[in-house]
């Protein structure tokens, strides 16, 4: 369905505004440290104008981000969209060579890594905290993510704000962030689920747990997670879900599985204390092209968990190998259309094509 979203805004825009809704909720929470949401905005702002100062940023500039999992992580990325520029997530666990082709074809401008950020630390002082003058608009890239490559060399995807601020805001809505307290940021950079996590979180005024890496590679420590932070919305992965006693995540209100098709029996389980989501969207549809639901209390039987229905402005085709429309019921190949669709792929003109 069409809903009309802010044309003449960002998420920076809207995060900014949050800012200014709830500048002493706390937005970011790390192993103990806690940033309001005045306390990040300002401190991305500094980062933002060392950026353009520093390395005169353009939009559509890239910035790699070569960060360990903590709250400078999400202060990287306000940082960057702040100076205009697009990021390029880099994990740090990638192998060296993984690493290297990415910072190759990607030519970002510069990457930031701990030392870049500890350095910055340094200079913080030298550069105002006040919000920047926005020069990208909706059509300007917000991040280029490089996908798995499982066939030669992985490829940069470029996503545009306009389809990402699509994406978040229909997210905020169906998974009706306005009552979430507690947000859990699990996935890697590297993956857009992060960026859904981020942002559905911060322009609502709730709060963002990032799970350190011992924790997430560790199923009981995880599951102590959850608890003692009260989260109460995160997305999984089905096959990490499969791991864990579903008892635990009983205070959610909203759990999300995406990237894999989900677990008939865990969903079940989990849907006696809250809503479940299946999310599907290829990383090309800016995160996220359909979700399906399944209320609480809801008795799902297994033939009943699809891809569900297309979020809003997104428009799924089932075609046959002659882009004709199939009647219900036929296989072929499934086609999306609408707001999310990205610009292509970075330096590989032919493959968009």
């Amino acid at each position: 369905s069409k809903v009309d979203y802010p044309k003449d805004k960002t998420i920076i825009g809207l995060f900014e505004e949050q800012v200014d809704k709830t500048p002493d909720n706390i937005a970011v929470v790390f192993e103990g440290v806690e940033l309001t949401y005045k306390q990040l905005n300002e401190k991305a702002n500094q980062l933002a104008h060392y950026l353009r100062e520093t390395y005169k940023i353009q939009a559509d500039d890239l910035i790699g981000i070569k960060l360990e999992r903590s709250e400078q992580m999400i202060l990287a990325i306000l940082g960057i969209l702040k100076s205009g520029a697009a990021y390029v997530p880099i994990d740090p666990g990638y192998p060296e060579e993984r690493i290297a082709y990415i910072e190759k074809d990607s030519n970002c401008k510069i990457v930031i890594d701990g030392e870049v950020m500890m350095l910055f630390d340094f200079e913080r002082f030298r550069y105002t905290n006040k919000n920047l003058n926005q020069i990208h608009q909706l059509d300007n890239l917000a991040y280029v993510i490089y996908t798995s490559g499982t066939t030669g060399n992985p490829k940069g995807v470029m996503v545009e704000h306009s389809g990402i601020l699509n994406t978040i805001l229909a997210q905020i809505e169906l998974f009706d962030l306005q009552k979430i307290k507690n947000s859990l940021q699990f996935a890697s950079l590297s993956f857009d689920a992060s960026i859904s996590e981020i942002f559905i979180s911060l322009l609502s005024g709730s709060c963002l747990f990032v799970v350190e890496e011992k924790v997430r590679k560790d199923v009981k420590l995880f599951e102590n997670f959850i608890q003692e932070n009260q989260i109460e919305i995160g997305t999984l992965p089905p096959a990490y879900l499969k791991l864990l006693d579903i008892e635990t995540l009983k205070g959610f209100k909203c759990l999300i599985t995406a990237g894999e098709s989900a677990d008939f029996d865990k969903v079940r389980e989990y849907s006696n204390y809250g809503t479940f989501y299946n999310a599907y969207g290829p990383t090309e549809t800016s995160i996220c092209a359909s979700i399906f639901k399944i209320e609480k209390g809801d008795n799902p039987d297994s033939s009943n968990i699809s891809i569900g229905s297309p979020i809003s402005n997104t428009q799924v085709y089932i075609l046959d190998e002659s882009l004709q429309p199939l009647p219900i019921g036929v296989a072929g190949k499934l086609y999306v259309s609408g707001a999310g669709v990205a610009r292509g792929y970075l330096n590989k003109p032919e493959l968009t094509a």
